[in-house]
């Protein structure tokens, strides 16, 4: 609290390019490394491929829980869809203050743009991180994205007694070393497993 992230995604794809151009211009960097979660996660993928001039200005994408494919919010989507009342719910929470939550919805016309054509970009080199017991970014495997390219990952295969869920991914040390060797790839750290949030 407060939290960020409501207003819609290119709103918030062209403030982030805005400060990757920031970084750029402070470091004398030519390329940034993106890593996000959730929502941040799909902008990581989105911003490369449609903000134009940013996929030239990325290396790396570490990418936690997108909802790459869309989310059915542990269900509530479904269960709105099958009651008939989907668009109801979408104007409540556009009304509200949260675009983006509808757009990352499954069937939502944002994800279907991501998912129409490539979403790895030329150049990019990308790492998808999720866990089997997410339960909002929903079912499992909409998560990930099956392009050369793309590398993805889940806790569970290194640490299968990890229980961590969709907000703890952000903060489980497992995953952290994840993070770290996919932005150095070439000096990769075993990592030692814990038992992070499982929220």
């Amino acid at each position: 609290i407060p939290v960020g992230g409501l207003v819609p995604i290119p709103e918030s794809a062209t403030e982030i390019h805005g400060y990757i151009n920031q970084v750029l211009a402070a470091t004398g960097a030519a390329q940034v490394d993106l890593v996000g979660h959730s929502e941040g996660a799909f902008q990581a993928l989105y911003g490369p491929k449609f903000v134009s001039g940013e996929a030239a200005e990325v290396a790396r994408v570490v990418a936690l829980a997108p909802p790459t494919h869309g989310t059915s919010f542990a269900s509530l989507v479904t269960i709105a869809n099958d009651l008939g009342i989907l668009p109801e719910v979408d104007t409540i929470l556009a009304t509200f203050g949260c675009p983006a939550c509808t757009e990352l919805t499954t069937g939502a016309s944002l994800v279907s743009q991501l998912n129409n054509g490539p979403i790895a970009q030329p150049g990019i080199a990308y790492t998808i991180i999720a866990s089997t017991h997410d339960e909002l970014v929903t079912p499992y495997g909409t998560e990930f994205v099956d392009e050369p390219g793309v590398d993805n990952e889940t806790v569970q295969t290194l640490c299968p007694l990890d229980p961590v869920g969709h907000i703890g991914l952000a903060y489980d040390p497992d995953v952290a070393q994840m993070v770290l060797n996919a932005l150095q790839p070439a000096a990769p750290v075993p990592v030692t497993c814990s038992v992070g949030p499982g929220f």
